[in-house]
């Protein structure tokens, strides 16, 4: 995938990560089935989005590196912990963002108005497309033309608890090359984290979204057949 991206940062346009692929010739010498394994582990998995929908120049950004890590007890402890000490107000919802000319304000939709040096904007993606906040002045062209291009993956977590594990290997993590049709290709098996024979499943990008509309028998059901395989195979 480097020899893509590389070869995508010499273009004058962006182009998705797929097309940087095939047009590079760097999937050529590269067995097939591998590949597709690499792009919906390493690509779609991560980003929530396959390789047809990310963007070569910027969507496999790595970020800060460092360890990878689990949180236990839920993402919620995160926000605990950085919440302590702040003025937190639910329910109060934010409708207008204005520059004053000493700093800037935040306007709710009851009509109370908070002031501050600065105004620091983290609402979700589809809030900003939807145009739920008035902005004055109004944002940029350029910031509203990113704001519309810029798409969200999509990840979803299926987690399936045990009364004992049934599987015999201690590896966190289980995963196998297989067919476009199977849906779940990665396993974590948390039992040691988590002190319970629990399994955590991925969906992601458009298995996720074709498998949204599903109920949580089908999903059950397609997670039992793709655990079999790891039965079978001796896990």
């Amino acid at each position: 995938m480097d020899t893509a991206i590389g070869w995508a940062d010499t273009q004058d346009v962006d182009m998705s990560l797929a097309a940087a692929i095939n047009r590079s010739g760097a999937g050529i010498d590269v067995d097939a089935a591998a590949l597709a394994h690499y792009l919906r582990t390493e690509v779609t998995s991560e980003y929530g989005v396959d390789a047809s929908g990310l963007s070569a120049w910027w969507g496999t950004d790595e970020g800060t590196n460092g360890q990878e890590l689990l949180v236990l007890g839920g993402y919620g402890t995160l926000v605990d912990e950085l919440a302590a000490g702040l003025d937190i107000r639910l329910g109060w919802s934010v409708a207008t963002v204005s520059l004053l000319a000493d700093g800037a304000s935040v306007a709710s939709s009851d009509g109370e108005v908070l002031q501050a040096d600065r105004v620091v904007v983290t609402v979700p993606l589809g809030v900003l497309k939807a145009r739920g906040i008035r902005f004055d002045p109004e944002l940029p062209s350029e910031h509203l033309a990113a704001i519309d291009a810029m798409g969200m993956g999509v990840l979803d977590k299926v987690w399936l608890r045990w009364d004992k594990p049934w599987w015999r290997q201690t590896t966190e993590q289980w995963t196998r090359v297989a067919s476009a049709d199977d849906s779940f290709i990665e396993w974590y098996n948390l039992a040691e984290l988590a002190d319970a024979p629990v399994l955590l499943g991925l969906l992601a990008g458009p298995e996720a979204l074709a498998w949204s509309s599903r109920s949580d028998g089908e999903v059950l059901s397609a997670a039992l057949a793709s655990l079999d395989r790891f039965y079978s195979a001796g896990w």
